[in-house]
């Protein structure tokens, strides 16, 4: 079961953000929530699962990879490394 109160680590966002930007986290990420806590099923690696919906989400939605379109949180991660100088 997924344990309560678990979210992707600022470490997981970051590699979604970088290496797919077609990809809307925070609502991959509401839906993960959601279908794991509703089916109570267990796995050994919880941030390894987030990361196979990441990927999962992107092959679904061929359109917006190849529109390469970012996403508001994509967009206010980009905004918070450029402030930290990491961009």
């Amino acid at each position: 079961m997924l344990p309560e109160g678990w979210s992707p680590s600022q470490e997981l966002l970051a590699w979604a953000a970088q290496n797919h930007r077609g990809v809307d986290t925070a609502r991959e990420t509401e839906k993960f929530i959601n279908h794991w806590r509703s089916t109570g099923t267990r796995r050994l690696d919880w941030d390894a699962t987030w990361r196979n919906w990441i990927l999962k989400a992107e092959e679904i939605s061929p359109a917006v990879k190849a529109t390469g379109a970012k996403t508001k949180m994509q967009q206010a991660f980009e905004e918070a490394r450029r402030q930290d100088g990491l961009l």
